[in-house]
């Protein structure tokens, strides 16, 4: 159910960002696009996905092969709905 799976998302975001966890909060960030494009917000999911890759290269690592291929497959399903133009 992605729409729970978003609902848990958010609430778990704004713990970690009480509690000032930037680890957690980049990471969060980064599973929410997926719950996103499923809930039926592609555009949000991008830029979402976009947020957190660049979130973590600068507080974590540089992204790796299977980091990439995430990110991509995730756009790859944003441009069938929305089109390439769009994304």
């Amino acid at each position: 159910d992605w729409n729970g799976a978003l609902a848990m998302g958010r609430a778990c975001l704004a713990t970690a960002e009480r509690l000032g966890d930037r680890h957690a909060l980049v990471n969060l960030l980064w599973n929410l696009a997926r719950p996103l494009l499923g809930a039926g917000d592609p555009e949000e999911a991008v830029r979402t996905m976009a947020a957190a890759a660049a979130c973590w290269v600068r507080e974590v690592r540089p992204l790796d092969d299977d980091d990439r291929a995430e990110r991509d497959a995730l756009r790859a399903d944003a441009e069938a709905i929305l089109g390439k133009e769009r994304v």
